[in-house]
């Protein structure tokens, strides 16, 4: 594959930025082969060939940010196809399928998502997050690379921003009156509502197990920041009831993480964590406008005066004192391995479920404790740990395994099992497995089936199959043949032929019909009168 070079890759975005010259499966046509030059200069800086490292980066940048022009050219709905197409190329996120150089190209492509995903402008987030592609960031969200972690975070920040709020919450801090930030908050639609009731504990735990991942370096407080950003955007772009109980088990989890003494985290770690829960606390508490619970983090944060210099929000940076209202007042901090010992230091569970309820919200969930469910556990017992809830797994049939009986039974009504009132739509099934169980095929198997991502072996091999097909006509059928045959095809399918031949025929029947009729007058003045009328 020839590989252009930096000068001819500069009049890409010029041949982009007109989106009308392009439309259907040539733009795919036209992202894909970028997203094979990038895979190809990926492969290339890693190989011996390579004596310039740095001019490979440059041309990376460059085609990223090619791609990037591209898709801002694009409609929404083709923005969105453009994600899904960088998604499925992201190399296997399986261990055992991984392969050497794969997590290096892991690292660019989620670049290059994260450059496609700031031009696009989220409406419904069910729209944007389908299945595979909010499984696919979760995943990519928990790989071993700290920077693809970290830019899928920012993909999940610019998508899940739909008012302008990332500027002020990327790297939010401690603020009295959360008002000054200027915050832009809506209600949650109904559609948004019913995304996140099927895929807010995935979120949750991937946020879990993300801060499990943080490691204690440079990026330590970056990666806190970008995970305290999608807390804060759930709240705000989807903060209704259900969403803010799970936000807040899912910070109670962290508090009991950063407590725990087993874990082995460091001392800058669980500061930076008890400073997230404490963030979160204050914004969330404030959004809700709900007073009693304002009270209670303010009362936490105030205590945490005592605790080291890391943990003190309220820490005049100059020297170990606290400013309180208009006086500075000297501190007797607190180790941090006693803040579980100290009353006060932390938020208290019942508490905010005290305030919460109040504010007349359901917390019956607030109680149970977050647990992670294991993904392969909870598909043999059945049962998903974070929820509580019980869901039996159902077999899964093919769209060629099922079919539809619509007949009616038109036996009188008589009978109650044969009255036409109580027949319904049946499925059936040929498949002996789901036969033998009896469970009928629900809408959710049937979703998962429509999501499940095609097979690129079978599809490449259908399209040699049909290559094959066509050369082979081209090669064993004469010129004049082949033209015969596509004139008349074209002449049976055109509509403006078949719409002439219909008003010649209508024509020649109004003809015929009007045959030994009087010609009608062209108007009343040639109109003949009856005899008695004449003067």
């Amino acid at each position: 594959m020839p590989r252009f070079g930096l000068v001819s890759l500069q009049c890409f975005p010029t041949l982009f930025r007109s989106p009308g010259t392009s439309i259907g499966p040539l733009l795919l046509s036209i992202f894909n082969s970028l997203l094979k030059h990038l895979r190809t200069s990926v492969d290339f800086e890693r190989s011996v060939k390579c004596k310039d490292t740095e001019a490979e980066k440059l041309y990376q940048e460059a085609l990223i940010n090619a791609m990037g022009d591209f898709a801002n050219a694009l409609p929404d709905y083709q923005k969105v196809e453009m994600m899904m197409f960088t998604v499925g190329n992201i190399p296997s996120l399986d261990e055992k399928r991984f392969r050497q150089g794969d997590e290096f190209l892991q690292h660019v492509l989620v670049k290059t998502l994260l450059k496609v995903a700031t031009k696009y402008r989220t409406a419904y987030l069910a729209t944007v997050f389908t299945d595979s592609f909010l499984r696919t960031l979760i995943q990519l969200a928990l790989v071993n690379d700290s920077q693809v972690r970290l830019g899928t975070q920012k993909i999940f920040h610019t998508l899940l921003d739909r008012h302008d709020n990332l500027s002020h919450l990327s790297h939010l801090p401690y603020v009295l009156d959360v008002s000054d930030l200027q915050l832009t908050v809506e209600k949650c639609s109904r559609a948004d509502q019913m995304f996140m009731r099927k895929h807010i504990h995935d979120m949750t735990q991937m946020l879990y197990r993300a801060v499990t991942l943080v490691v204690n370096d440079e990026n330590l407080q970056s990666h806190m920041d970008a995970i305290q950003c999608t807390m804060s955007l759930l709240c705000i772009e989807v903060g209704f009831d259900e969403t803010l109980i799970e936000l807040f088990r899912l910070a109670f989890a962290l508090q009991t993480l950063a407590v725990d003494l087993s874990n082995g985290f460091s001392t800058e770690k669980r500061i930076a964590l008890h400073n997230l829960i404490a963030k979160y606390m204050n914004l969330a508490a404030q959004l809700m406008a709900n007073p009693s619970l304002c009270q209670h983090v303010q009362q936490v944060v105030a205590c945490r005066a005592r605790g080291p210099p890391g943990l003190n929000l309220l820490l005049d940076e100059k020297d170990d004192r606290v400013q309180v209202g208009g006086t500075v007042e000297a501190v007797e901090q607190v180790e941090l391995s006693k803040l579980a010992e100290v009353e006060g230091m932390l938020f208290d569970r019942n508490d905010v479920a005290d305030c919460l309820k109040a504010a007349g919200k359901d917390v019956s969930r607030l109680s149970q404790p977050f647990t992670l469910s294991s993904s392969k556990s909870a598909q043999e017992k059945g049962v998903d740990d974070t929820d509580g809830k019980t869901s039996p797994f159902l077999p899964m049939a093919g769209i060629d395994d099922v079919s539809v009986d619509l007949s009616v039974d038109w036996t009188p009504p008589e009978s109650a099992h044969q009255s036409r009132r109580s027949t319904i739509f049946s499925l059936t099934t040929s498949n002996p497995r789901i036969n033998g169980i009896g469970l009928p095929l629900t809408v959710a198997a049937l979703r998962h089936y429509a999501n499940t991502p095609p097979d690129l072996a079978e599809e490449d091999r259908k399209e040699r199959e049909h290559t094959e097909l066509v050369l082979a006509s081209i090669r064993n059928r004469s010129f004049e043949d082949q033209a015969d045959e596509l004139c008349a095809r074209h002449e049976a399918g055109d509509l403006s032929r078949t719409v002439s031949r219909l008003l010649a025929r209508n024509a020649d029947t109004v003809r015929m019909a009007n045959i030994g009729r009087p010609a009608k007058p062209k108007n009343i003045f040639e109109m003949n009168l009856p005899t008695a009328f004449a003067l």
